[in-house]
C-alpha cells in the first residue's frame, strides 16, 4: 500500500486510488489488534453505486469459515469508534460470557429508571412547594401570585 499526505485529515492509498481519512486507519489497527482475523475495508468511491451509503464493511477472514461480513458501516457510524468496539465485544462470547451481557443491559435498565424517577419527584416536589406558597399567599401574604408568567389569584 503507497499511502501519500494530502493534509491532516486524510491520506491517498493508491490500492484504492482512494482518500482515507486517518482516524478510519488507526480504527483499522485498533481491530486488527482486538482481533487479528476481523480487518475494516473501505470501498472505493468508483467501486460503489450511488445507492450505496456505507463505504466500509468489517470482515472476518478464519480458515473455518472463510471470509465473511461482519458489519457494514457509514462514515458516520465510524465518528465513534468505541460503540463499534463495544459492539463487536458484545458479540465474542469467547472474551465474556452472555450472562454479563444480560446484567450490563439490567443494570443500564435500573439506572434509566431509577433516573426517571428522581425527576418524576424533583417535579412533584416543586409541584407541592408551588401550591403551598398559593395557598398562604406568597412571600407578601397577597391576595394573589405570578409564576412562569402566569397571575394565580386566590
Amino acid at each position: 500500500m503507497n499511502t501519500f499526505s494530502a493534509g491532516e485529515a486524510k491520506i491517498y492509498d493508491s490500492t484504492v486510488s482512494d482518500f482515507i481519512s486517518r482516524k478510519h486507519q488507526r480504527f483499522a489497527e485498533v481491530l486488527a489488534d482486538y482481533n487479528e482475523s476481523l480487518s475494516l475495508e473501505f470501498v472505493p468511491s468508483m467501486a460503489r453505486d450511488v445507492d450505496d451509503t456505507k463505504p466500509f464493511r468489517i470482515v472476518e477472514n478464519t480458515p473455518e469459515r472463510g471470509r465473511q461480513v461482519v458489519k457494514y458501516l457509514t462514515e458516520r457510524e465510524l465518528d465513534d469508534p468505541e460503540a463499534i468496539l463495544l459492539w463487536i465485544w458484545e458479540g465474542d462470547f469467547r472474551k465474556h460470557s452472555p450472562d454479563a451481557i444480560f446484567n450490563r443491559l439490567e443494570a443500564k435498565r435500573l439506572a434509566s429508571e431509577i433516573l426517571k424517577q428522581k425527576q418524576e419527584d424533583d417535579e412533584r416536589e416543586e409541584r407541592v412547594d408551588l401550591l403551598a406558597n398559593l395557598v398562604s399567599g406568597g412571600r407578601d401574604h397577597k391576595h394573589f401570585f405570578r409564576h412562569g408568567g402566569q397571575t394565580f389569584r386566590r
